[in-house]
């Protein structure tokens, strides 16, 4: 269960941050095109709610499955 938890937690931070620095790139490359002030607006909001969805998407797609292995016998799961 920690595992998917530090799987998710590692890509959104990894997404994150590679996308801001994508996002900075692009939008300083546009504005100096445009002969504009460099201004970036960040989704708060939006990474918000992405982040939650996804950690609540992982707690249900693990813990379900954990609690099913966890009720049955050591010979029952090895034998599939």
């Amino acid at each position: 269960m920690y595992e998917a938890f530090l799987v998710i937690v590692a890509a959104g931070i990894l997404g994150i941050m590679i996308g801001i620095i994508v996002a900075c790139l692009v939008t300083a490359q546009f504005n100096m095109f445009l002969e504009q002030p460099f201004k970036l607006d960040f989704p708060i909001w939006l990474v918000t709610v992405l982040c939650t969805v996804a950690l609540t998407t992982t707690y249900l797609a693990v813990h379900y499955p954990v609690q099913a292995v966890n009720k049955s016998t050591i010979s029952k799961v090895l034998r599939g």
